[in-house]
């Protein structure tokens, strides 16, 4: 048999053999005369342009160095000028946060007076996006990365319309089910474009605005709290911060000597250094020392530049970024600016100096050496000579490749189309009038696959016909399982929440009812109730004249059954007197229902005869809520033990207990409880 798979392996195994054969043999003619010429002033060109990089790059660095350092001397006067309304804070802490918001961007701030030092690190504390799980509408427990729980409550005062603030307290390690939120943070690649660059450095500008705000918060916290958290209102995005990343326990800054303004303060944090610019400052009665983070703008210079970048000084250790964001300190005396050697790579020093600060770009120096090669093979000289002939050659593949896809698309290509669209008219519900490819004379697989899609479609019309008749006599839950699978007579041992529902004085209410007008009226009542029983995942077993006999917990597993038989009855009870109020305004007189429900192992299974099956639940369970609902007062809820034992949300319902009654077919008095 001729198959499409043969016919399209053998074209486009052509096609690739001709490329192959072309791709090995032209180069030959082409690159082998001009390749010494061409790559010796390419290595030329290359070293040069290296060097005008790495100029560049300590140029850029430096500029920050020098902007960093007269934003520093700006803010030393600006805060002098507002010393009135810093020293107004009540503490140091406050104070502290109130110099942040003059400048978001400080690393480090150290307010000291007589008696105490507060120390806040914004450069260290990192805003993690941890998982949340929302326990009612003022308080949510959220999981850190690093398997920390905290209870968060809503600060009622910082709440705005697209998100709001959350003190974290102390939790007790729960099981629940958490979810993430969502990191909407951005990435950015060199090679992407200036507008990227813009919107990623907006985005961690924002950052910055989140974080100065929520140490804000942080200085006036409760005492018990150790942490903030901000979210949206839809709690989809959000990220916290721990009160001990903010503030340290202990100052930094003891030995620096501030004779020489600015000076450098290099820290460690674990594994992660950081380099700041310093300046001090005297207010009053406090000694204020402010700190800019080098590290933070050498960073997104090797970030953006791709670049490894080395900032040290005289006799001191150095401290090394690489693109990745990745860093690694150099200890003092163990290297020098000529040429450094990092984890097995030598790198070409370009250093700049300013002032006691020196910045040097690095440059592998295996990739000074081997560029040549590279930009050998992409000279331009080489790539005008061969793009001509490579044209030629390709528009000829090009050619003959449309041509046999052509004729093979005729034979694949527009069967399977047809095949999709009516596979598009089966998902919109639509089986009748589809159109399918017309494959009389075909005996390949497009044949095969035809054929077996219209199997399926009539196959699908009949199992639709099957469902829209079972839906109507059964729950969709049953009639779901029993398109499933084949049913037999039978039944399992469940522990299922029945739930009885009967109309009081029925039988007097009939004879005063003409037929039609108490059918109808049933019928609405019926509906109305059925609806409250479906919302809440319940199944409806039977009528049984104006009794509603429903199952929580089959024929599909529930956990929370209990509680969700206890809500369809609430809104049964409160229901029915809305309408009754509707009824008694129309002239009509009005129902009173009796509800029971309990909680135990039945019987649940398809019962009846082989060709007629009834899903149903049996047993002394069974009888036992059937007796309480009878045994219930007009627009009374009587609930078990057992029912009140299987709640998970108790404190959502309310019970009084009632004095234990004598049910008919129990030999003992029932202990049951009033819902409230």
């Amino acid at each position: 048999m001729s198959t499409i798979r043969a016919k399209l392996f053998m074209s486009m195994g052509a096609i690739l053999f001709v490329v192959a054969l072309l791709s090995f043999f032209v180069p030959r003619f082409f690159i082998k005369d001009n390749i010494d010429t061409a790559g010796s002033t390419l290595s030329d060109k290359f070293t040069k342009s290296e060097k005008k990089v790495a100029l560049a790059f300590t140029t850029l660095v430096t500029a920050q160095f020098i902007s960093q350092d007269t934003q520093l001397e700006g803010l030393t006067r600006l805060l002098a000028a507002q010393a009135v309304t810093i020293e107004q804070k009540k503490t140091l802490r406050e104070q502290a946060a109130e110099i942040l918001q003059f400048e978001i961007e400080l690393a480090y701030i150290q307010v000291s007076n007589a008696k105490d030092t507060v120390i806040i690190a914004p450069e260290n504390a990192h805003l993690t996006i941890p998982e949340w799980t929302l326990i009612d509408e003022n308080q949510v427990v959220i999981k850190m990365p690093s398997g920390e729980q905290y209870t968060a409550q809503l600060h009622p005062f910082e709440t705005q319309p697209n998100q709001a603030y959350y003190f974290l307290y102390p939790a007790d390690p729960k099981h629940l089910d958490f979810k993430p939120f969502q990191d909407n943070s951005p990435s950015f690649s060199p090679k992407e474009s200036p507008n990227e660059l813009y919107k990623y450095m907006a985005w961690q500008q924002n950052q910055l605005v989140d974080k100065a705000e929520m140490i804000r918060m942080l200085a006036t916290k409760p005492k018990e709290a150790v942490g903030i958290l901000i979210a949206d209102a839809t709690f989809e995005e959000g990220y916290a911060l721990l009160d001990k990343e903010v503030y340290l326990k202990k100052p930094e800054i003891e030995q620096l000597p501030l004779q020489k303004i600015p000076s450098l303060l290099l820290r460690e944090d674990g594994n992660t250094f950081y380099l700041d610019l310093v300046h001090d400052l005297y207010l009053s009665d406090l000694k204020i020392l402010l700190g800019f983070s080098l590290s933070r703008a050498a960073k997104q210079v090797t970030e953006i530049l791709q670049r490894p970048l080395l900032l040290s000084s005289p006799k001191s250790e150095g401290l090394l970024f690489f693109p990745d964001g990745s860093q690694s300190i150099l200890k003092a005396g163990t290297y020098n600016l000529d040429e450094i050697s990092h984890n097995g790579v030598a790198y070409t020093v370009n250093p700049h100096h300013v002032g006691e600060l020196t910045i040097s770009a690095l440059t592998p120096t295996d990739q000074l050496n081997s560029m040549s090669k590279m930009m050998t093979r992409l000279s331009n000289d080489l790539v005008q000579k061969i793009s001509w002939n490579l044209l030629l050659i390709t528009l000829l593949v090009f050619i003959a490749g449309l041509f046999l896809l052509a004729r093979i698309s005729k034979t694949l290509a527009k069967p399977i189309a047809e095949l999709a669209l009516a596979s598009e008219e089966i998902g919109k519900g639509h089986y009748e009038h589809l159109s399918l490819p017309k494959v009389d004379k075909r005996d390949d697989e497009v044949a095969i696959l035809t054929h077996s899609f219209k199997q399926m479609v009539d196959a699908l019309k009949e199992r639709e016909k099957i469902r829209g008749a079972l839906n109507k006599v059964v729950s969709k839950e049953v009639a779901t399982q029993i398109l499933k699978s084949d049913v037999e007579l039978g039944g399992e041992d469940r522990v299922v929440t029945l739930l009885f529902s009967d109309i009081r004085n029925f039988t007097h209410m009939s004879n005063s009812f003409d037929p039609k007008a108490l059918i109808e009226m049933l019928n609405k009542y019926m509906t109305h109730m059925c609806h409250i029983i479906d919302q809440t995942h319940g199944v409806v077993d039977k009528f049984v004249g104006d009794e509603i006999m429903a199952l929580y917990g089959a024929p599909l597993d529930m956990e929370d059954q209990a509680d969700q038989a206890l809500l369809a009855a609430a809104k049964m009870i409160k229901d029915l007197k809305e309408w009754n109020a509707d009824q008694i305004e129309q002239g009509k007189k009005p129902l009173e229902i009796g509800i029971g429900v309990h909680t135990g192992s039945v019987c649940t299974g398809n019962m009846g005869a082989e060709n007629r099956l009834n899903y149903t639940a049996i047993g002394a369970n069974v009888n036992l809520a059937a007796r309480m609902c009878a045994a219930a007062k007009p627009m009374q809820i009587l609930v078990t033990q057992e029912t009140i034992s299987a709640l998970i949300h108790l404190k959502s319902f309310s019970f009084k207990p009632v004095e234990p009654m004598m049910l008919k077919g129990f030999d003992e008095p029932i202990s049951l409880f009033e819902m409230e």
